[in-house]
């Protein structure tokens, strides 16, 4: 949020009904859920409709949350989205150019650095169809990770699952990658 005002503050005043404390939260984390929400179903005006009924529905549920800890409103933003897209948005995943994934992620602690593995003589088309065959879980994992930049343990909360697990199915997803990529370069 801001060096003056820890999130953790903000959060508060919003669950307490200060409407200037949610834009505040609305403002920084648009850019992230709309990122998140586009990759998954393609279309620009469909996902920026979602992020809206995303950030909706916080609004008027932000009053029954409780934060269990420090990065819980992140996590619990996401879930929204997540089960928003579930709910009725689910559109075939990546139906959006790869150029959108190559943006300067918004990662704040980036673990490791998967454009590295790729060659760089990969296509785009290629690296999208390699994605598009990962399974659910990967890609969700992966978009999260990678492209929205959230740590394996803030993944796992919104999955539902062990820090441990999100970085075993990272691990296969990243394997899963490199195994569609040589085939479909005749490696």
């Amino acid at each position: 949020m801001s060096d003056k005002e820890p999130e953790q503050e903000v959060v508060n005043r919003a669950i307490q009904g200060d409407t200037e404390a949610f834009g505040r939260l609305y403002g920084y984390y648009f850019e992230r859920i709309y990122r998140f929400v586009r990759l998954r179903v393609g279309n620009p005006f469909d996902a920026e409709d979602i992020t809206h009924e995303v950030f909706l529905k916080a609004l008027r549920s932000i009053g029954r949350f409780s934060p269990r800890h420090e990065a819980s409103f992140e996590v619990w933003l996401f879930t929204l989205a997540r089960n928003t897209l579930i709910d009725g948005w689910r559109r075939p995943p990546l139906e959006v150019p790869f150029e959108a994934l190559l943006e300067e992620p918004l990662a704040e602690d980036r673990e490791s650095d998967p454009e590295g593995m790729f060659d760089r003589h990969v296509t785009l088309e290629e690296l999208e169809q390699a994605i598009a065959s990962l399974t659910e879980d990967q890609r969700e994992v992966i978009l999260l990770r990678f492209v929205v930049g959230l740590s394996a343990r803030k993944v796992g909360a919104i999955l539902g699952k062990q820090e441990g697990t999100v970085r075993g199915i990272q691990f296969r997803a990243i394997l899963a990658l490199g195994r569609a990529l040589r085939k479909s370069q005749g490696r």
